[in-house]
């Protein structure tokens, strides 16, 4: 039944109807609340609709759940990015590597963020990684740092 209610809220959020997703998956945790998906894809419709606060709580309890999620670490730093807490959103990203170094995404992000912040250093290192892991976007943002760093 929590299950069932998780997956209902992941089909109803990728059709944009977040009020009732998160409804779903208040009863997957009201019915399974040691399960750590439905506080991660809670957390996730709460970022996307811009409710950052309350999608950090959730990504805190998949974590405190499920320690090992790489991808619990990578949203709370997209969260924390767009909330404006850069050194948070790099410990986060960094927590996500290591528990997944094969994440081109996770390399990509932390890499862009590195970049706005300055570091160039660090995000061409980054910018590298993710590219050669396959991300054509990283190739091409790898480039401009480049460029930015010569031009510097």
């Amino acid at each position: 039944e929590a299950e069932k209610a998780s997956n209902e809220g992941i089909r109803k959020s990728q059709k944009g109807l977040y009020g009732e997703a998160i409804e779903e998956f208040n009863r997957s945790i009201k019915l399974d609340p040691n399960n750590p998906i439905p506080y991660y894809m809670r957390g996730y419709v709460y970022a996307e609709i811009g409710m950052y606060n309350e999608a950090v709580l959730d990504f805190d309890k998949a974590i405190e759940l499920d320690p090992d999620d790489s991808d619990a670490f990578f949203s709370r730093g997209d969260t924390y990015r767009e909330m404006g807490e850069n050194e948070s959103a790099i410990a986060d990203y960094t927590k996500a590597i290591e528990l997944n170094s094969q994440k081109d995404a996770y390399f990509h992000n932390r890499g862009l963020l590195f970049g706005e912040m300055g570091r160039l250093d660090e995000s061409i290192k980054d910018l590298r990684e993710a590219c050669r892991l396959g991300n054509q976007n990283s190739c091409i943002a790898l480039k401009q740092a480049m460029e930015k760093k010569k031009n510097k």
